[in-house]
């Protein structure tokens, strides 16, 4: 069973120790994601339709909303990982370099070998985040380190793509159903928002699909999960309420939903995340 070690929440997004031998769906992420082998056997991630090893010499990177998944290949061996989730506003306003790193193709590749500064790196914010205390700005500015050594080696910048709905929500319905997505407070079902926004389902998930680079199946569960992961991590509320927030019609499916996209249930990871926030303070950082 995958249990979670340590989970850090901040205005960078998110970063969790995870020591994992079960599978994630497939699912995608409003981050740059990177993944590193912290210790245990060799993985393998499968980023859009790409195999990536993943040992103690390699990084696996997925780009905001790329759609990636995670079996382990012996169920038996537990790895574990550490696991970034940047949000890319936070990466730009601290450097321009990474002004585009919300757009597809921002990493050209979905793996890199790592050399020993990136591993040490690796070990050093490992170890603040298991600390008995820790310094919410040097957490951040440690992560930064991290990602910005391995994005400046990788990171195609600059680039743009010449499809213009690319990424952009430039059909107006799918704008208006992607508004309806965020509509928490009375959420609705596809079916409901493909109505609503007076498109056949089959055209709305090619129109969607065309718009956004992913289903809308994993873009509506990608809003639901980041809704999930703050509510539980930040806010604190009971888990009972999250699921009810989020439409689901029992909270074992809102479980077993979570387990799915974050390798642990929800009140494991209500509770590392919330054992990292003792001290009352939310790890930030700023450059300067």
């Amino acid at each position: 069973m995958t249990s979670a070690l340590a989970i850090a929440q901040g205005v960078f997004g998110r970063v969790a120790l995870l020591d994992m031998n079960t599978a994630l769906v497939g699912h995608a992420h409003p981050h740059c994601h990177i993944l590193f082998k912290a210790s245990g056997a060799d993985q393998v991630f499968v980023v859009g339709s790409t195999r990536v090893p993943m040992t103690e010499d390699t990084a696996v990177l997925v780009n905001a909303w790329q759609p990636h998944r995670y079996t382990p290949l012996d169920t038996n061996a537990h790895t574990i990982f550490l696991a970034l989730y940047l949000k890319p506003a936070w990466l730009a306003s601290l450097e321009r370099a990474f002004m585009t790193c919300n757009r597809p193709g921002f990493f050209p590749r979905p793996g890199i070998v790592i050399g020993p500064t990136i591993r040490r790196r690796v070990r050093d914010l490992i170890e603040m985040l298991r600390a008995e205390h820790h310094d919410p700005s040097l957490i951040s500015e440690t992560i930064f380190t991290l990602a910005a050594e391995v994005m400046h080696g990788t990171a195609a910048t600059g680039l743009v793509r010449d499809t213009a709905s690319q990424y952009g929500f430039s059909d107006y319905r799918i704008r208006r159903a992607i508004r309806m997505m965020h509509g928490i407070d009375a959420p609705l079902g596809l079916e409901q928002i493909a109505q609503r926004a007076g498109l056949s389902r089959p055209r709305f998930n090619q129109l969607f699909r065309a718009c956004t680079g992913v289903s809308p199946g994993i873009y509506h569960a990608s809003l639901r999960l980041e809704f999930a992961v703050n509510d539980l991590g930040i806010a604190r509320r009971p888990i009972n309420l999250v699921s009810d927030a989020l439409g689901f019609s029992a909270q074992s499916n809102f479980t077993r939903f979570f387990q799915q996209h974050v390798g642990v249930v929800p009140s494991e990871f209500r509770r590392v995340a919330e054992a990292l926030r003792n001290d009352g303070q939310q790890p930030e950082f700023r450059a300067g």
